[in-house]
């Protein structure tokens, strides 16, 4: 088991984060500590009654050959981590050092007066153990997090998540970046002339020639 886990790549670097990235960590140490995933109304509150179980979840990692492999962490009594497609197990961690982290990380994002990063370097030292060395998923993947739920019509499935925080500013549904571009179309029943629109908006038509 030892010598598996130690393929895998844990830096001794000092990890800082917003607290919108902080929060996808919470989301994962949170899911596998209460096993099960909430849905919610309109207001985004929690309808106790209307629930997924949570079998596991898995998380894309780099080994110490830059190779990547998945990681998966499966909830039973403990949570049990092997390597996704070997299936061997690499550690067994009690639950309760989950809920127990989640809880820790869940205060200091809340605490938190900064708008900027800042380092949670306990819950990070039990991340790193876990095999958790990234808190937030890469920009380039499509979803922030991977569960295997179990649903009582289909059975089992692997299903990808997007994570939006509350914890800081509002969640937005668009993560815009500078190559961002809007198309806009302008309908209008008036005769216009390109001129007009171009004087409406302070600019020279000979801008756009």
């Amino acid at each position: 088991m030892s010598e598996e886990r130690e393929e895998y790549s844990i830096s001794g670097k000092t990890v800082t984060g917003n607290k919108g990235e902080w929060s996808e960590l919470y989301v994962f140490l949170k899911l596998l500590a209460d096993g099960r995933m909430y849905a919610a109304d309109k207001k985004i509150r929690r309808i106790p009654s209307l629930y997924y179980d949570i079998c596991s979840v898995i998380r894309d990692i780099e080994n110490r050959a830059g190779k990547n492999g998945q990681i998966e962490y499966l909830r039973s009594e403990n949570i049990i981590v092997k390597d996704h497609a070997s299936g061997n197990v690499l550690a067994e961690i009690p639950i309760r050092d989950f809920r127990n982290n989640a809880e820790k990380l869940l205060r200091q994002i809340r605490s938190e007066k900064r708008d900027g990063v800042f380092e949670c370097p306990e819950v990070y030292g039990f991340s790193k153990s876990i095999l958790c060395e990234k808190i937030k998923a890469r920009s380039s993947d499509k979803a922030d997090i991977t569960l295997v739920i179990h649903d009582s019509l289909t059975g089992d499935r692997k299903t990808d998540f997007s994570i939006k925080s509350m914890l800081g500013h509002p969640s937005t549904l668009l993560n815009a970046s500078q190559r961002t571009n809007f198309v806009y179309s302008v309908l209008c029943t008036c005769s216009l002339n390109f001129s007009s629109v171009m004087s409406f908006f302070g600019l020279s038509p000979n801008r756009c020639s």
